[in-house]
């Protein structure tokens, strides 16, 4: 039996909308905007922490996204955010 990329990446939590989000869940996968960039930081390992806003149809939400992934995102890009958790 073989088994394709997205079979074995599908996540524990079903997560049709940012609305359905509830703490504490993990290896949540999700297609959302980033609507806009909120703030950034470093923290005292230094590194780099930026926080957007994201939404859907549902909702929205701040996620902070750390070095060069923060980096690499910039307000109006439609992501699929994978494999992260709620606190």
């Amino acid at each position: 039996m073989s088994y394709s990329m997205n079979h074995l990446n599908m996540n524990d939590n079903k997560i049709d909308s940012i609305k359905d989000i509830k703490a504490p869940m993990s290896k949540i996968n999700l297609i959302a905007i980033a609507v806009e960039f909120v703030r950034r930081f470093m923290t005292k390992d230094n590194h780099e922490v930026r926080v957007f806003k994201f939404a859907d149809r549902t909702a929205c939400i701040n996620m902070c996204l750390y070095d060069e992934v923060g980096a690499c995102i910039q307000p109006g890009d439609i992501c699929h955010l994978t494999q992260w958790f709620v606190v």
